[in-house]
């Protein structure tokens, strides 16, 4: 979906992906250590990631993000999104932190936190529901982290089992407070 969101805590800085961020995304799409917990689809060319930009930005059913490290990279690090927009329900994720020298510095979860919080103050989602691959440990802490409830558990579309969690406004703003004095953007 083409917007103008941002937001901005703690040297992470979330925004539109933009034609610039296309080849990095790309690449670090294609890593399969990165993409082993994602929707498999097999090499992407520069080709195939133009078009999904394309198609993106017409797509009112999903918002990423670029994540940027504001202080010391000064680049775009990863991404997250916000997506499956049902009333007051969304989904959350598909956050991928691909440059190796932004990694373990906490750049997903509080990108992931903005994205949420985006969510809750433009888009007047009320709660969140996401899955994460039970071997996906880094998710699963970060999810935790992010204040989000377990609620069940399903057969993963890759073979193994996936937990099925919620988060609430409610909730989200009890865990991180911070986020009430985050100014969003338009």
């Amino acid at each position: 979906m083409k917007h103008s969101y941002s937001a901005a805590y703690q040297y992470t800085r979330i925004r539109q992906i933009e034609e610039r961020d296309l080849e990095n995304l790309r690449i670090w799409r294609n890593n399969k250590e990165l993409s082993r917990y994602l929707r498999k689809i097999g090499e992407i060319t520069p080709e195939m990631q133009r078009n999904w930009y394309r198609e993106y930005l017409k797509d009112d059913n999903i918002i990423s993000f670029a994540i940027e490290e504001t202080e010391t990279l000064k680049r775009a690090v990863g991404s997250v999104a916000i997506y499956d927009f049902n009333g007051p329900e969304s989904n959350c994720g598909k956050t991928m932190i691909g440059d190796p020298e932004a990694r373990g510095k906490g750049l997903g979860l509080r990108g992931e936190t903005l994205a949420l919080h985006v969510g809750f103050q433009k888009r007047g989602i009320q709660y969140y529901v996401t899955e994460v691959h039970q071997e996906n440990a880094i998710s699963q802490v970060m999810t935790a982290r992010l204040g989000f409830l377990k609620v069940g558990f399903r057969p993963a579309p890759g073979g193994g089992l996936e937990d099925q969690f919620r988060m609430t406004k409610e909730r989200f703003y009890e865990v991180h407070p911070e986020m009430l004095g985050v100014e969003v953007l338009e």
